[in-house]
């Protein structure tokens, strides 16, 4: 994947990783593209902040900031579900209780 490639799928978004192995994966891959926290001086690498909210653990990777994922939902944030090996991503659209997903392949 290229910069402008996960710039494109990612920026502006919120990212839900429900698992740890995908925080961990995805948090890697954006430090590797040279995002890091908003404040304080851990990178991505460092501080993943997973166990915080842990399977509801949403990453706004462009504001270096981290929430869960009502918070997004609530501030109509497009909620990308993370996938292990970032070849697919779903579009999470909020509904009430309900969510809808769509499924994009690369």
């Amino acid at each position: 994947m290229t910069k402008q490639q996960f710039d494109d799928l990612y920026l502006g978004k919120a990212v839900h990783c429900d698992t740890e192995e995908k925080a961990n994966e995805f948090l890697a891959l954006a430090h590797s593209f040279g995002y890091g926290w908003k404040y304080g001086t851990a990178s991505f690498l460092e501080r993943k902040a997973y166990d915080i909210y842990e399977s509801q653990t949403c990453y706004e990777i462009k504001a270096g900031l981290y929430g869960r994922l009502e918070l997004y939902a609530d501030d109509d944030y497009e909620i990308i579900e993370y996938e292990l090996g970032g070849l697919k991503w779903k579009r999470m659209e909020w509904l009430g209780t309900m969510m809808t997903y769509t499924l994009f392949f690369y």
